[in-house]
């Protein structure tokens, strides 16, 4: 901006001045706008890393039920399976043990008559 002495007014320069403040005072003000949106956005993001944390540290305590949930649907798989074969075993038995009954009384009957 040409300043006084250099065929500048006095009025001109006042323009100027206030001009140039003005321009200051925008700037300082966008400044300080950038700068609280700036502390926003980190005070944000530090919300969010927290989150993060918070979710990761869910997650790991979910695979520990999930792992703990699939171990024990096996072992109830397996405890099933030896009741089923139990169950097997108890009626093959009392089928024999009714078989040998019947043949028994059978034999008693068959002597009486």
């Amino acid at each position: 901006l040409p300043r006084k002495g250099l065929g500048v007014t006095r009025g001109e320069e006042t323009t100027q001045d206030d001009v140039l403040c003005s321009s200051m005072n925008n700037f300082i003000e966008n400044h300080r706008l950038c700068t609280g949106e700036r502390d926003d956005l980190l005070r944000r993001n530090g919300e969010l890393a927290t989150l993060l944390k918070r979710v990761r540290a869910d997650q790991g305590e979910i695979r520990v039920y999930l792992t703990k949930l699939e171990e024990d649907h096996h072992a109830t798989a397996v405890v099933r399976e030896n009741m089923m074969v139990a169950l097997a075993k108890q009626e093959k038995d009392a089928a024999g043990l009714a078989a040998r009954e019947c043949n028994a009384l059978r034999d008693v009957l068959g002597r009486q008559g």
